[in-house]
């Protein structure tokens, strides 16, 4: 009875086999560095996201201008947005909405205390308000102006996290893989180890003609 034997990868098999490993590494890290950078991105920044909205609907009247400033309220310093006064608590509480008096001022319908006021003819948009609502209840985190900022590297992922994130892809995507290469191993559809045909006995040498 005959038997299909499934033979052992060939050296060009094994070298493929080799490249795909390599190319599912290389996706999976690629893949995991694009994750982390898109999640580092979503984080809202203060440089980034905030202080842009504060110089352009607020600095006006709220920032280094001694003369200009109205309410003796800076909104370009740090203390000016977390000190309280004797005249006001602090225009920002850190985790707090409903303590931030500039929150509510944001958000407040009465036209004598919203910011910016009407006459200023500016209107905060809705996804910078979402941007404020989200530092604020994120803690509030305070930077100084870029330009006095030492500049640092955005955090990589460590070696290990790498190998375990391309193991995994490697493992998912071999299974997948593994029953269609088993087939092909062994004589399926499209193999090249497929059995040699038999030779006809009419072309087969005769043991006469081998002896001469």
């Amino acid at each position: 009875m005959n038997r299909r034997h499934c033979p052992s990868l060939t050296a060009p098999a094994v070298h493929r086999h080799a490249r795909f490993h390599s190319a599912v590494l290389i996706a999976a890290v690629s893949a995991f560095a694009q994750i982390a950078a898109a999640a580092a991105e979503s984080t809202v920044g203060f440089n980034r996201d905030i202080r842009p909205i504060f110089s352009e609907y607020c600095t006006a009247c709220h920032g280094p201008d001694a003369k200009a400033r109205k309410a003796d309220l800076r909104l370009d310093t740090k203390e000016g947005f977390f000190e309280k006064t004797a005249k006001r608590g602090p225009a920002i509480v850190a985790g707090n909405l409903e303590k931030s008096e500039l929150w509510q001022r944001v958000i407040t319908t009465d036209e004598d205390d919203i910011m910016p006021p009407p006459d200023s003819h500016k209107k905060l948009k809705p996804e910078e308000k979402e941007k404020l609502r989200q530092w604020i209840l994120t803690g509030a985190p305070w930077q100084g102006h870029w330009a006095f900022v030492k500049p640092e590297k955005p955090a990589v992922p460590s070696a290990e996290s790498q190998r375990i994130q391309g193991s995994q892809s490697h493992r998912r995507v071999h299974s997948r893989q593994a029953p269609e290469q088993g087939t092909q191993a062994c004589g399926g559809s499209g193999s090249s180890h497929a059995r040699a045909p038999a030779v006809p006995r009419s072309h087969r040498p005769s043991a006469e003609a081998g002896s001469r």
